[in-house]
């Protein structure tokens, strides 16, 4: 069974940043970053996955707009992109924000 658990750990003006945790039956792992910026009526987004094989998942991008859905309202528009980096974890907040922008 695949599961995400998505927790965020900072929040900074228009940005926040998810730890995307997810379990593949061994209990759950944090290797994944949602980076995330609203925008009135507009969120731009940018998931960073550590392992390709995760991103064609069509389970684990329904999480991620069930995500959107929970924080904005239906009229919002969303801009995802998402993108392999193995090293995902070593960026800090505003390295990351850098990359969404």
């Amino acid at each position: 069974m695949f599961c995400i658990r998505p927790r965020r750990y900072y929040k900074k003006d228009v940005y926040e940043i998810w730890s995307m945790e997810h379990n593949n039956g061994e209990g759950f792992i944090a290797e994944d970053v949602l980076v995330i910026k609203f925008e009135e009526n507009y969120i731009k987004a940018l998931l960073i996955v550590k392992e390709a094989t995760r991103a064609d998942i069509d389970e684990y991008n329904s999480y991620v707009y069930a995500l959107f859905d929970d924080l904005v309202d239906d009229s919002a528009k969303v801009d995802l992109k998402i993108i392999i980096d193995e090293t995902v974890q070593e960026y800090w907040p505003e390295e990351l924000i850098e990359k969404l922008e």
